[in-house]
C-alpha cells in the first residue's frame, strides 16, 4: 500500500526562505513564528538552521554568507546545492507575505503531527493498550490540533508597544492611495444605486493604474485588481477605457465560483496589487451563502477582507448599497464595525450632477464633494471627475497656508492643514521645484514664502511665478502636475 504524502507547501517553504534571504525583519519574524521542524523538506531544514547559526553570531544572511556556512558544515549539497540557493533567491519578489507564509507551514507541521498522532492513537487502540494509555495520547491529540489555523505554542502573539515603536510605520497616519482608500486599509463606499459609487471607483482605479493625479492629489502608478460581480464585463472594460485605465496594471476578476476569500488571496498573491476594489459586496456575500441577519458570518467575512488588506499591504476598497430611507449602508452592522472607513456617497440637493461624499474613519478624514465632466469617448472632452466647486485638493491647501502664512516652518504647515504629514512635505517639496515657493531657511528651520512675498534677488530661483490676469482677477499661481494645465485660485497675501 502507497501512503499518501504528508502534508506540506513546496510553495510555501520556498518562500519563507526566499524572504528570509531578502529581507532581516523576514527573518526576525520567522525566527520568532517557526522552528526547523516546520519545515517538511530536510534540506530546507538545514538552510533555516544555518540561517539561525548566522544570525546568532551577528552575521549578515544572504546568498554567500548562507552557501560558505552550509558549505563549512559539510550539508550544501544535501540542502540542494548552489542551484537551489539561487532559487530560493528568486523565489518571492518581496517578502510582504512572510507572516502569512509562517502561518501556513505551521498549519501543515500540525496537521502533520496530527496525522502521526493519530497513527499512534489507532495502534494503541487496536494493541489493546491501557485505557489510561488511549487517554493520555487523545488528550495530547487534542492539543496538537491548537496549532491549526496558523496558530502554534512557538508563536507569541502579543507585542510590546515598545516593540510596536520601534517600526515607524506604526506612529505614521495611514497612506492614502487615493482619497477613497488606504495601504493596508479597507474602506466601504456606500451608495445608492446607479448612483455613481462603481464610476468613480473605476476612475480612481485608472488613474492609480497609470499613476496620475486624481482629484488633485498625485497618486503613485500601480496595479489594481478590480472584482466585478455584478456587471457586465464589456461595461466594466468600457468604463475603465474612459478614464485612460493602463490595461497591462488593470486586472478584473468576474466571478467567484467557491471559497471567496482563498480565491482572493491566490489572485493577490499572483498579481501583487495596489488597489483592491470588490465590486459589490452584495455579490462577494452571496457567494458565500450569507443572510442579511446573520452577524456572526457578516463578522467573519469582514475579518477577512480587513486580513487580506494587512497581509498585502493594499488598499481595500469595498462597494455597498445604500438604504433608501436613510442612505446608510444596508445588512448587518457588522459590516460598519469591520471596516476601517465609512464613505457615503449622497447625490447634492441643489445641483443633482455633484455627489458628496462625507466619511467616518479611525483617523482625520476631510469630506468632499466631487463631479463628473465629459463625455464617453469623447478625445477632446473625455470624461473625468473634478472637485465640485469650493473643494481644494491636498496641494492646493499646503500653497494657500505658505502664502496665508509668510516664513511658515514645515511643522507649521503640517500643524494647519488636514492630511498626511509626508504628502504635505512631497507638496512642498514639489512646488520648491516647480519655483512656486522658496525656502529662506532659518538657521536649521526652514521659512517657506510663495514667490509673490519676496524679491526676485531674494528668491534667487527667478521671477516670481504669480501674476495678474487681463481682466484682472486675483492673482492665480500655474500649478503644473495637478492635472493638464491645472489651476486654482491663489488668495491674495492676509487673506
Amino acid at each position: 500500500m502507497i501512503r499518501p504524502e504528508p502534508p506540506w507547501s513546496e510553495e510555501a517553504e520556498l518562500s519563507v526562505l526566499g524572504a528570509m534571504l531578502i529581507n532581516v525583519d523576514a527573518i526576525t519574524i520567522a525566527r520568532e513564528l517557526l522552528d526547523d521542524s516546520a519545515f517538511y523538506r530536510e534540506g530546507n531544514r538545514l538552510i533555516f538552521r544555518a540561517m539561525g547559526r548566522l544570525c546568532g553570531r551577528g552575521k549578515i544572511v544572504d546568498a554567500v554568507t548562507l552557501s560558505d556556512e552550509l558549505k563549512t558544515a559539510g550539508q550544501l549539497d544535501d540542502a540542494g546545492g548552489m542551484t537551489y540557493l539561487a532559487q530560493l533567491v528568486d523565489a518571492v519578489p518581496t517578502a510582504d507575505n512572510i507572516e502569512h507564509h509562517c502561518r501556513m507551514l505551521i498549519e501543515k507541521k500540525t496537521r502533520r503531527k496530527i496525522i502521526e498522532g493519530a497513527g499512534k492513537l489507532v495502534r494503541a487502540t487496536e494493541n489493546g493498550s491501557q485505557p489510561a494509555l488511549i487517554r493520555e495520547q487523545l488528550l495530547e491529540l487534542a492539543s496538537v490540533g491548537d496549532g491549526l489555523g496558523g496558530g502554534s505554542k512557538m508563536e507569541r502573539l502579543s507585542r510590546s508597544l515598545s516593540e510596536l515603536r520601534q517600526n515607524p510605520e506604526n506612529l505614521k497616519s495611514p497612506e492614502p492611495l487615493t482619497r477613497l482608500a488606504y495601504r493596508g486599509r479597507t474602506t466601504l463606499l456606500v451608495g445608492r444605486e446607479k448612483g455613481g459609487k462603481s464610476t468613480t471607483s473605476r476612475a480612481a482605479s485608472s488613474h492609480v493604474s497609470a499613476g496620475r493625479a486624481f482629484l488633485g492629489e498625485h497618486l503613485r502608478a500601480g496595479r489594481v485588481l478590480y472584482a466585478a460581480f455584478e456587471e457586465h464585463v464589456a461595461d466594466v472594460v468600457r468604463g475603465f477605457e474612459d478614464f485612460g485605465a493602463a490595461p497591462d496594471d488593470v486586472f478584473l476578476l468576474e466571478r467567484i465560483d467557491t471559497a471567496p476569500l482563498e480565491t482572493l488571496r491566490r489572485e493577490v498573491a499572483h498579481i501583487k496589487p495596489d488597489l483592491i476594489v470588490i465590486d459589490t459586496l452584495s455579490a462577494y456575500a452571496k457567494s458565500l451563502g450569507l443572510e442579511s441577519s446573520d452577524s456572526t458570518g457578516w463578522t467573519q467575512a469582514m475579518a477577512g477582507l480587513t486580513q487580506l488588506a494587512r497581509d498585502s499591504k493594499a488598499a481595500v476598497l469595498i462597494l455597498h448599497h445604500a438604504k433608501k430611507s436613510d442612505g446608510r449602508y444596508r445588512d448587518s452592522t457588522a459590516i460598519g464595525a469591520g471596516v476601517d472607513a465609512i464613505l457615503t456617497m449622497f447625490s447634492d440637493d441643489t445641483d443633482s450632477s455633484v455627489r458628496r461624499i462625507k466619511g467616518l474613519a479611525r483617523w482625520p478624514f476631510r469630506d468632499f464633494a466631487i463631479r463628473l465632466i465629459g463625455e464617453s469617448g469623447a478625445s477632446d472632452d473625455p470624461l473625468r471627475f473634478e472637485l465640485a466647486e469650493g473643494e481644494l485638493s491636498l496641494d492646493a491647501r499646503v500653497l494657500l497656508d505658505v502664502q496665508r502664512n509668510p516664513g511658515t516652518t514645515t511643522n507649521g504647515v503640517i500643524g494647519r492643514v488636514v492630511g498626511q504629514t509626508k504628502r504635505i512635505k512631497e507638496a512642498l517639496d514639489r512646488f520648491e521645484a516647480e519655483s512656486t515657493i522658496v525656502n529662506r531657511k532659518n538657521g536649521q528651520a526652514n521659512a517657506w514664502f510663495a514667490l509673490n512675498q519676496v524679491t526676485p534677488e531674494e528668491a534667487v530661483l527667478g521671477e516670481p511665478v504669480s501674476r495678474e490676469d487681463p481682466q484682472g482677477n486675483k492673482p492665480e499661481a500655474v500649478y503644473g502636475n495637478a492635472g493638464v494645465g491645472a489651476r486654482f485660485p491663489f488668495a491674495p497675501l492676509g487673506a
